[in-house]
């Protein structure tokens, strides 16, 4: 099965080891999506007190097939699917929803009929959906295979951006803040963390976030979940198991290592 997905209110954190493209990423309202993830876990941050509202698309490999869809025409995450050959898992973030994509979604959050011909409705509006969708992808991976060109004004604010990241590893800003504070539209500064530093927005938060907490570790009047704070980190538990996947060991296991060192 692969998955459209469409974020129509709430922004959310999701981590998803080892998958393609992007692991670690941000989900804000009104952005779309394409994943195909099996056996990986999820780990999800979600903000207290905010509406989440979403809608997921399930549709097996054959039914695209039928369709008539090959490996020429297929958006190129879902290719090696198509053919019918083994395929890692991924996440493929694509830009906000079109109008048309909205339009589709309320009418299938509002579908005036029942029975079967409810059934009829909400498949043809989900074919519709996916179109619309895989036109967008489309669209994005001719946009991309071409040279990506910065002007040395975006590449400044780019460098901000990450300077931003560096000094407010406790309170973090969303994403769509971090792109109004530095001037740039959030499609803008994720492909350009990406071109310019080699990962996403949160996956350099992250980074940043371990390193220092590397060194806090080694001040031993610090306990662990007060550098679990100091490095943005609400929960301990959440710190610790974060922790342990980026650097391969527990905190506590890691501080014992630096006083044998």
């Amino acid at each position: 099965m692969q998955r459209p997905n469409f974020y129509l209110a709430g922004d959310r954190r999701i981590i998803n080891p080892g998958i393609q493209f992007e692991e670690d990423r941000a989900e804000t309202t009104g952005e779309t999506c394409l994943c195909y993830i099996k056996e990986v876990r999820s780990i999800e941050y979600f903000p207290a007190e905010q509406t989440l509202k979403s809608v997921g698309i399930s549709i097996d490999l054959e039914r695209l097939r039928s369709f008539g869809m090959t490996w020429d025409n297929a958006p190129s995450p879902l290719r090696s699917l198509i053919e019918g050959k083994s395929a890692k898992s991924f996440h493929q973030t694509l830009n906000q929803s079109t109008p048309a994509m909205q339009q589709a979604l309320q009418q299938i959050l509002n579908c005036p009929y029942q029975g079967a011909f409810k059934r009829m409705y909400l498949e043809s509006k989900v074919l519709e959906l996916l179109v619309l969708q895989f036109d967008q992808l489309l669209k994005k991976q001719k946009a991309s295979s071409s040279t990506l060109t910065f002007r040395s004004t975006d590449i400044e604010r780019l460098h901000l951006a990450k300077a931003i990241l560096q000094r407010e590893l406790e309170h973090p800003p969303t994403l769509l803040d971090l792109a109004r504070l530095v001037g740039l539209n959030d499609f803008k500064l994720k492909q350009g963390f990406r071109h310019l530093f080699g990962t996403t927005v949160f996956g350099y938060l992250q980074t940043c976030r371990m390193a220092q907490a590397q060194q806090l570790l080694s001040n031993r009047q610090l306990s662990i979940a007060e550098v679990a704070q100091r490095v943005g980190y609400a929960s301990p538990s959440q710190f610790c198991h974060a922790f342990k996947r980026h650097v391969g060991m527990t905190p506590s296991i890691y501080r014992q290592c630096q006083d044998c060192a």
